[in-house]
């Protein structure tokens, strides 16, 4: 359903920009910027993630900078077991561990569809990779204590809790159990700023993102162990959708 919506925002943002650059025809001219900085929310097709840009200006065309961005894959077989337990929290039937990753990259935005007036679209390519930190957290659940109401946390298990499972414990239980798995990300999109004043950022993003999670010589495991008794993966591919906000100043 995402990967729909993701492409029904590109083909409406691409016609309104078309639209736009025939509408207009006053002469206006961009002040040309030294830095930019954007903060940004993300869907994606395997969850969601937040971000951050700090850009410089080669030119009026061109910037280039760093982003980080923290973002949950979810494995595609994940499906919630509603809140219906004690513990009035939902859970993920056999998900042994969540996985999220933190992306440090380095990028590049390039102007190729400039505003022509205040009121028009500026479209951009962007383009962004570098370190992608996963972060795999093992999943505890809650369940009653034998013959009572009471409630106990214990990590989740699949061949021992098949029956009698209350919830999902709160997500920083186990916390300090988490392992660290290197790798690589790449990102490629088209930016889409609408916002009336020129020194201010209000856009629209959309692209592809790529995570890669290799074993390193053997030194992990070949996938990243998110569900139990299902194939896991150590490439995840996602279309997503963002809203970026910020400011420009020299």
């Amino acid at each position: 359903m995402m990967k729909h919506w993701v492409f029904f925002g590109l083909a409406m943002l691409l016609f309104g920009a078309a639209h736009a650059q025939l509408e207009t025809g006053a002469d206006f001219r961009r002040q040309v910027y030294d830095d930019e900085r954007t903060y940004g929310l993300t869907m994606h097709t395997r969850g969601y993630a937040a971000n951050f840009r700090r850009m410089k200006f080669a030119d009026g065309f061109n910037k280039y900078g760093f982003e980080v961005e923290l973002a949950s894959l979810r494995h595609p077989k994940e499906a919630n077991v509603p809140n219906i337990g004690l513990a009035n929290r939902s859970w993920v039937f056999n998900r042994i561990n969540s996985f999220s990753t933190l992306r440090l990259g380095y990028g590049r935005e390039r102007v190729f569809v400039d505003k022509t007036d205040r009121s028009s679209l500026s479209i951009s390519w962007v383009v962004f990779g570098g370190a992608s930190l996963g972060i795999l957290k093992p999943i505890y659940v809650e369940v009653p204590l034998e013959g009572s109401n009471f409630l106990v946390t214990e990590r989740y298990d699949p061949v021992i809790h098949t029956l009698g499972v209350q919830g999902e414990a709160p997500f920083f239980v186990g916390i300090e159990q988490s392992k660290i798995r290197p790798g690589l990300y790449f990102k490629n999109g088209f930016n889409f700023d609408y916002n009336f004043l020129d020194e201010k950022v209000t856009a629209i993003e959309v692209g592809v993102s790529m995570d890669y999670f290799p074993a390193w010589f053997g030194a992990f495991e070949p996938s990243i162990p998110i569900m139990f008794e299902s194939k896991n993966y150590s490439f995840f591919f996602q279309f997503y959708l963002s809203f970026n906000f910020g400011k420009k100043w020299n």
